[in-house]
């Protein structure tokens, strides 16, 4: 299907051409631009919660809801994820407090 060159008798891959040769236009095309493909452990790692611990690890006492102070969090990412609100709750009291984040990264 492609052309042979008649001096060393190979044939021609304008795709293999283009990388060896021009490497500024496969750049410029390519879907990710000649940026290195990403695995998803990769941005699970760099866009995870680092230090995660999950709810069913915390201590019995706490969950006893017997002390003033401890609290449990929740954040909330809305629509297209450009806005948030983070709340806390009290164990005991059941006070709720609520603020909307200025920035996602906050």
């Amino acid at each position: 299907p492609y052309p042979i060159n008649k001096t060393t008798g190979v044939a021609f891959d304008p795709r293999i051409w283009v990388y060896a040769h021009q490497p500024k236009l496969v750049k410029v095309y390519l879907a990710r631009k000649g940026k290195r493909y990403r695995t998803a452990r990769e941005k699970k790692e760099k866009y995870g919660i680092q230090e995660m611990r999950m709810i069913e690890e915390r201590p019995n006492l706490v969950e006893k809801r017997q002390r003033i102070g401890d609290c449990e969090g929740e954040t909330m990412i809305g629509k297209d994820y450009k806005q948030a609100i983070v709340v806390n709750v009290e164990q005991k009291s059941g006070l709720l407090c609520a603020k909307k984040m200025p920035q996602k990264t906050a």
